[in-house]
């Protein structure tokens, strides 16, 4: 049986106190790493699970989750009212039938305002009748966010209930897809998904031209992409009964081009990109990778990678021009779990905006957060790899089959440079990360030694992978440690300072390290420029504001410990760490960055930090943390 987040749940609150890892994984047989990844999952939109020394326990920060599940609720609830074609619905009405008071509902109201003003809705009152604006390419955004969300789906208006429906999704996704491989067209799986919604969203809808805003100015190429339009609304029409106006057709002709390729990214070459994909995304491509790689000291990348990219910057940019868009549903968590790697990503695509003169929303930086983590993981693993020394007791050359099985299952993680035999034990160097003996009990000081059987069982294998996971992680948090040294600055810390918001704190702080001349007069503006790209702030109630550039003239930690949170974004915040990285850190900058955000993704070590009383105390923790840190 699969293992569910609501499983675990239910097992830690069978518990009247604290529960380890250990027996939460031996109780659904997975292994520690597994429950503290679902853990973070659950804690992702809010703290259910309290974390500590001691083990896991339901928090009681999961009766405020409680509430805040009402209250978005009945936001939906609002929400799948407002969106049928023409509601005007009254205040009074709705009030009762959510059985909630008149200064209840107003309140709600305010949520709705909340809720919709990403999409560029506005709620409109007249009297005691409120409706949505009616701006059609902005309500569809709304309604495909909504789908998209499992955990919104079922709260669709009843008109829209059909659309989540399984067998009606793939019945139109077929053909769809028959439609793309006649045409020639090739589609990432959410790019497809992109598609889909906006087609079945257009399906439902089908508004009357009057009612249409700008599209009707943009035109549209005889292409393959119009031609894959037309075949859609020629299905639509023979499926359905339903004509789709020449709106949608050119409407689903941009969702079509600004999500699609004419080739599949696999089957070019840096040679032949030309021929695809026009000169300036290569060369905004290129320059903007050079920035990239000098700014966090990465190295180069490869063609498959650059190509890859190039397509998406190409799409993006058309998506952004045409007001069009891309949902990504995993865009928060993705943040929240990746942040350096999304940080990258907004850094990448400050450049774009700025060279191609475009504003962007969030899921576009997830996306191309996605591209990113995926090569850095891939590059980094090889890297990181346990440097090994195999001891054996030569015995009819078993130990041949004992080393192939290691590597066949710890290759990714595990290099074992030299296999030996027992004779030569003193000839192993005293630089090498491990030592794995199946000859038995050997003494080698400061060299940590895994014993095994002459056959390799499943339990030699774990207790392997144990070990080898422990030295990658120990190396990993020494160099945090060195690299943070760079930034410790005792001067810059600050208990209960409070600001208006989250820009005039910054200013603040920025003003303080300008007064010590850490930071030259640009450094507020480029903190600013971060921020308003997106929120530095996150769930575990920390905000790491900084600048995308390594500018600074020194490097520092700027800290600021409140007792009271106040509002950074759409969080809580308790702790900023105010960053700034000299040029001659920047390597650093990338591991003193990750490392804080991921010592800090805990709220029990936030906890731990807001009883620091001074910036000596704060950083002797902060160095606590991340040597004890396991991801």
């Amino acid at each position: 049986m699969k293992l569910s987040n609501n499983d675990i749940i239910k097992q830690i609150a069978s518990y009247d106190d604290w529960v380890t890892a250990t027996e939460l994984s031996e109780h659904f047989d997975v292994s520690t790493r597994t429950i503290r990844s679902r853990i973070a999952e659950i804690n992702a939109d809010g703290e259910i699970i309290e974390s500590s020394y001691k083990g896991y326990r339901c928090s009681k920060q999961s009766e405020v989750t409680e509430e805040q599940n009402e209250k978005d609720s009945r936001v939906l609830y609002v929400l799948r009212k407002l969106i049928v074609p023409e509601a005007n619905l009254n205040i009074y009405d709705l009030a009762d039938e959510m059985y909630i008071s008149d200064s209840q509902f107003a309140r709600v109201l305010d949520d709705v305002k909340d809720y919709i003003e990403p999409y560029g809705i506005d709620l409109i009152r007249y009297r005691n009748l409120i409706s949505l604006e009616r701006k059609e390419k902005n309500i569809r955004r709304l309604i495909m966010s909504l789908i998209t969300n499992q955990e919104n789906a079922f709260l669709i208006s009843e008109e829209f209930d059909h659309l989540a429906s399984k067998e009606y999704q793939e019945k139109i996704r077929g053909k769809i897809q028959e439609i793309f491989e006649n045409c020639g067209i090739y589609a990432n799986d959410y790019g497809f998904q992109t598609i889909l919604m906006h087609v079945i969203i257009m399906l439902n809808r089908n508004p009357n031209e009057s009612i249409i805003d700008d599209l009707n100015d943009l035109s549209v190429e005889n292409n393959r992409f119009y031609l894959a339009a037309t075949q859609i609304r020629s299905f639509i029409k023979a499926e359905y009964d339903v004509e789709l106006s020449d709106f949608d057709t050119r409407s689903l002709t941009l969702m079509i081009t600004n999500n699609c390729n004419e080739i599949e990214a696999t089957a070019l070459s840096l040679d032949g990109i030309d021929s695809y994909i026009e000169k300036e995304y290569i060369d905004l491509t290129n320059s903007i990778l050079a920035k990239l790689q000098e700014n966090y000291c990465l190295d180069d990348f490869d063609n498959k990678f650059v190509i890859n990219l190039t397509l998406h910057i190409k799409n993006m940019v058309a998506r952004a021009r045409n007001e069009s868009f891309a949902v990504n549903p995993l865009a928060g968590k993705f943040k929240e779990q990746n942040a350096l790697i999304y940080d990258m990503a907004t850094f990448i695509v400050n450049e774009i905006c700025k060279e191609e003169h475009i504003t962007v929303v969030d899921d576009e930086i997830a996306f191309i957060a996605f591209h990113i983590g995926y090569y850095i993981e891939m590059s980094i693993s090889e890297k990181s790899k346990v440097n090994c020394y195999y001891v054996y007791a030569d015995y009819h050359m078993m130990y041949v089959t004992a080393v192939e099985k290691i590597m066949d299952h710890l290759h990714q993680k595990l290099n074992i440079s030299t296999v030996i035999p027992i004779r030569n034990i003193d000839q192993i160097p005293g630089d090498i990360d491990l030592i794995i003996s199946g000859a038995g009990p050997i003494r080698k000081d400061d060299i940590p030694v895994v014993e095994t059987n002459i056959y390799i069982s499943d339990t030699d294998l774990s207790n392997i992978e144990e070990a080898v996971d422990e030295i990658i992680q120990m190396k990993k948090n020494s160099k945090i440690i060195r690299s943070l040294k760079h930034f410790v600055n005792p001067s810059l810390f600050k208990r209960d300072f409070y600001a208006q918001d989250e820009f005039e704190m910054i200013r603040k702080l920025s003003e303080d390290c300008f007064n010590l001349h850490l930071v030259d007069s640009s450094f507020v503006q480029e903190v600013l420029e971060r921020e308003n790209l997106s929120s530095t702030s996150f769930s575990n109630n920390v905000a790491i504001p900084h600048s995308l550039r390594t500018n600074a003239r020194q490097s520092f930690l700027y800290i600021v410990s409140n007792k009271e949170a106040m509002k950074w974004g759409s969080n809580d915040v308790n702790i900023i760490v105010l960053i700034g990285a000299s040029k001659t850190d920047k390597k650093a900058f990338t591991d003193v960055f990750s490392g804080i955000i991921n010592v800090l993704y805990e709220k029990e070590n936030v906890r731990r930090l807001l009883h620091c009383p001074d910036y000596d105390s704060f950083i002797d923790v902060l160095y606590d943390l991340i040597m004890n840190y396991k991801d």
